[in-house]
């Protein structure tokens, strides 16, 4: 081994890809650092980790708790508390390794179509693109989903064509749609580009999309197989297609979420990104006769990729920013391959301060999360340490038997006091979306009903926050709460924002 490793030292094009790895990694780790300690940061990221605790604990998805997200989307943090321990640092360590992954995979491609130089730039560009934009700096089921995405790619651009190319490729993106429904429409769209390809193309035989199918159906096979088993089939049904395509319908893609959605993207935040994305394109295009037939399988490659995804995000609505993360490869390709043909042709000085100015821009929460971290250390005061963090000292305090609680908010409590959820619906949310409890609890099941049997279980402790904007989706479930909150219940601690209420003897 310690010979094999030595080879590898000395041969120049390997020597270099470590001293690679080893630089995203340090960079990975500057930029995402200082928000390992934050209890919450985007609040999806919560409803992950306690899916991903009931499957650490042997539950299938949906078997006890339940969320409106892809089955495979809780495996990853039910592996990272496996790995790394129960805390919200081994959740952000598993983003991190993520991003990493995806920077590294960035690099390859943009390697293999472009040169060392347009490699390094799109990985240090999809590591920091991923870090920067909203929600990015949590670990959300899209840090995680472009790691297959960014294989998938890797391997349809870096392989041969082959029936192994089409069969893993395809196999790698069932995955990332079990974690990312919308996904399946990309996974579709590129399945009918490689059909499209084998009827005008001579030397690419139909066999080739047949094995990308193949590849395909075997993840969907082996999630839905412990279901069938166990005759949970319905369910699986229920959670992983009829809600999600409820919840599609009651809700449309409308140009209002495009345009927010794009809105959010061509910020001047994110200008570094996008400039070079959109000056990437045309480069592309005057350069194209110049590239190599491996170098054009990669651009094409790219396009569907890009294109698709776009798409993909399009169709899932809501104008969300986290959802672009799942761009962050594809727009790393582009810019970075635009930017290091310009430190090619230009003054090497001005593009390197150009580039990080913009990087500067696109990370005002970074020296704020430091200063933060700083001052904390400064006073003694520990660095996971906020309002989710006091709310579980304070519950741990008067709670210390963990006895029923209920938090309208704040459910990451729920798994750092390990404390069971009074609902099966994990996300706190959705016990005002009538549309899941219908499917769910019945045809004549309401919120107003569920926060009935909720508060006839009379929980010792309710945890409710000043800002829960979510329950005046249903008026009559908050007026339910807001009446025993007043009548069985006694305001015992203020913490910030949240209230912690304590049942009367």
């Amino acid at each position: 081994m310690q010979s094999r490793f030595l080879d590898m030292l000395n041969d120049p094009e390997r020597r270099f890809r470590i001293i690679i790895f080893f630089a995203f990694l340090l960079l990975t780790f500057l930029i995402r650092f200082p928000f390992f300690f934050l209890s919450t940061i985007n609040w999806d990221e919560g409803t992950f980790i306690l899916m991903g605790q009931s499957v650490l604990d042997g539950n299938l998805p949906y078997v006890k708790y339940w969320d409106l997200k892809p089955p495979l989307a809780f495996y990853p943090y039910a592996f990272f508390i496996w790995l790394f321990g129960h805390s919200i640092i081994a959740i952000r360590l598993g983003g991190a390794l993520c991003v990493l992954a995806a920077g590294y995979l960035t690099f390859r491609i943009g390697e293999h179509a472009w040169g060392r130089k347009a490699g390094v730039f799109g990985g240090v560009m999809c590591i920091c693109f991923s870090s920067f934009m909203p929600g990015g700096q949590a670990t959300m089921a899209e840090i995680i989903t472009i790691v297959p995405l960014t294989g998938a790619l890797a391997v349809l651009t870096i392989g041969r064509e082959s029936f192994r190319t089409f069969f893993i490729s395809g196999f790698i993106l069932s995955i990332a749609a079990l974690m990312r429904l919308e996904l399946a429409y990309f996974a579709i769209f590129l399945g009918g580009g490689l059909l499209v390809k084998s009827w005008l193309t001579k030397n690419f035989p139909p066999r080739y999309f047949y094995y990308y199918v193949l590849g395909g159906f075997i993840p969907v096979g082996m999630t839905a197989l412990p279901y069938i088993v166990i005759d949970y089939w319905n369910l699986l049904i229920d959670s992983a297609i009829t809600a999600p395509w409820i919840y599609a319908n009651a809700r449309p893609s409308t140009v209002s979420d495009w345009t927010l959605l794009i809105g959010k993207f061509f910020s001047k935040n994110y200008i570094l990104f996008w400039f070079g994305a959109l000056a990437g394109i045309p480069l592309i295009i005057k350069q194209w006769k110049t590239y190599v037939p491996n170098g054009k399988k990669s651009v094409v490659y790219l396009a569907l990729f890009f294109f698709g995804v776009a798409f993909a995000i399009y169709k899932n609505g809501g104008g969300y920013g986290h959802h672009t993360i799942q761009m962050a490869p594809f727009i790393g390709l582009l810019s970075g391959q635009f930017y290091a043909n310009a430190f090619e042709k230009f003054n090497k000085v001005i593009i390197t301060a150009g580039i990080v100015i913009g990087l500067l821009i696109s990370a005002p929460l970074l020296p704020e999360a430091y200063i933060d971290m700083k001052n904390k250390l400064a006073n003694d005061i520990p660095l996971r340490w906020d309002n989710a963090y006091m709310v579980a000292e304070s519950l741990r305090e008067i709670n210390p038997h963990r006895e029923s609680t209920y938090l309208t908010d704040f459910h990451i409590v729920y798994w750092l006091n390990r404390l069971e959820l009074p609902s099966k619906l994990v996300h706190p949310a959705n016990m005002t979306e009538d549309i899941f409890i219908k499917l769910f609890f019945g045809p004549n099941a309401t919120a107003k009903s569920e926060m009935e049997k909720l508060l006839r279980e009379k929980p010792r402790f309710i945890v409710k926050s000043a800002k829960n904007w979510y329950l005046r989706n249903s008026p009559e479930a908050h007026a339910l709460l807001d009446k025993a909150l007043r009548t069985d219940y006694l305001l015992t601690i203020i913490v910030f924002d949240a209230l912690i209420f304590e049942r009367r003897q």
